[in-house]
């Protein structure tokens, strides 16, 4: 128990003696912030239980040192006089040395609690960025909405005065062809024509207006297309960086699958010889679903299924 709790003190002094820089933690995606708030909390939870060992190996101590000055107590008093002078220095160098680890440990404390702190303001400041970004979004989506809304009507307009003037040409050529002498005729017409030219120049102005609703509308597609292709830019910067941490941690599990087959048939090789050697013994044939190949080829199926989920599993991730 000693042994174990020694070695984590040592590894978590090793990973707390070199921070990482918070250049590093800007560039960290959401999970990995997440997973390093984790890890700065097991090492607060490591180094309480560590303290916690240590007070208790010193009250052990304390107590193994005041049933060693009732044993002495019977010595001659030179003896236990240096005997107590040795306790003595050694309960102040057990308690120098206790001091010295609890000031470690609360420095070690209050570090990781700033570095988590750090940690969860940095995730708070992305999240609000990236509710910022969809709320800019979301903005322009609907003016574009409307942009588009005021183009079709525009357009729905040019249409109508198109086809108004076109009935009136064809009621100005019918009225010219059947009365062409008569002045009645002719101040029938002058309104007409009138009437054409005021839907003409209203036609050139919707037309202008649509050219330049027109305009408005692919600026503002293109300014969206840019924002889009920002965003989904650093979408994917965070997707490579939790899809390389799952293929790493796949190859892991695929070392470690290895190394356990390698192991099981060792085992199967070693039962198959004594399983051998008893039918040797009694002068029985060994059946066909005992042999070393076919155990083997069993072992290989169940670690090729067990690879194939693994491979399935880290492509449906990424």
């Amino acid at each position: 128990m000693r042994l174990l709790s020694t070695l984590k003190l040592h590894l978590s002094s090793l990973r707390s003696s070199s921070p990482l820089s918070p250049h590093y933690y800007t560039t960290c995606s959401r999970p990995m912030l997440r997973l390093l708030c984790r890890w700065k909390d097991a090492d607060i939870l490591e180094w309480q239980h560590v303290c916690s060992i240590l007070s208790a190996v010193c009250s052990r101590m304390s107590g193994k040192l005041v049933s060693l000055q009732k044993e002495t107590q019977n010595f001659c008093p030179q003896e236990a006089q240096l005997i107590d002078l040795q306790c003595q220095e050694q309960l102040s160098a057990l308690e120098k040395e206790y001091v010295h680890q609890e000031e470690i440990k609360n420095q070690e404390i209050q570090k990781l609690q700033e570095e988590n702190n750090w940690l969860q303001h940095r995730l708070a400041e992305k999240l609000q960025q990236i509710r910022h970004q969809n709320d800019i979004i979301d903005e322009i989506k609907k003016e574009l909405f409307q942009s588009v809304q005021q183009a079709e009507i525009s357009e729905g307009r040019r249409l109508c005065y198109e086809h108004k003037i076109k009935q009136l040409e064809e009621q100005l050529q019918r009225n010219i062809s059947q009365q062409t002498a008569s002045f009645i005729d002719k101040e029938r017409s002058y309104p007409v024509y009138a009437e054409i030219d005021e839907l003409k120049n209203s036609l050139a102005t919707l037309q202008q207006e649509k050219d330049v609703y027109v305009k408005t509308y692919h600026l503002e597609i293109a300014k969206l297309r840019e924002k889009l292709q920002c965003y989904q830019e650093g979408n994917q910067n965070s997707t490579e960086t939790c899809s390389i941490e799952k293929l790493t941690e796949v190859q892991t599990d695929l070392a470690q699958k290895k190394k356990t087959v390698a192991l099981l048939q060792d085992i199967v090789e070693d039962q198959y010889c004594q399983l051998r050697d008893l039918h040797k013994q009694m002068g029985i044939d060994m059946p066909l679903n005992t042999k070393l190949d076919h155990l083997k080829g069993l072992l290989g199926k169940e670690i090729e299924c067990e690879l194939d989920l693994l491979f399935t599993e880290s492509k449906i991730s990424t």
